[in-house]
């Protein structure tokens, strides 16, 4: 990841989508660290959920990564991974709507 993507307001595209905002890209990346030994992918929640877990290798290189953010970057950073690990996924959604409400046109939450 260089320094212009990790500052980069349009690294993915989000559109609005069932719950939220989404960009098919993430999924990409997503198979693309599984392919690198990276991230597990486990299809336990059926067809349309699936668990990512990172992998000894891709914690690894998540701390490589991390400690080449400018401090102020990983500090954000580390706020946003625990103020989203705090949430229900019902909460996570209904934040996202709350600050985003045009990322909910499409969606098929229900709260």
């Amino acid at each position: 990841m260089t320094n212009e993507q990790r500052h980069s307001l349009s690294f993915y595209d989000f559109r609005p989508y069932d719950y939220g905002p989404f960009d098919a890209e993430v999924y990409r990346d997503a198979e693309r660290l599984r392919a690198e030994g990276s991230v597990i992918i486990d299809p336990t929640g059926g067809a349309a959920y699936r668990d990512y877990t990172a992998t000894a290798a891709g914690i690894e290189r998540a701390s490589i990564l991390r400690s080449e953010l400018e401090p102020a970057v990983r500090e954000y950073l580390d706020g946003v991974v625990v103020w989203v690990r705090s949430l229900s996924f019902n909460a996570l959604v209904q934040a996202i709507y709350r600050d985003y409400p045009e990322m909910r046109v499409n969606s098929v939450f229900r709260d």
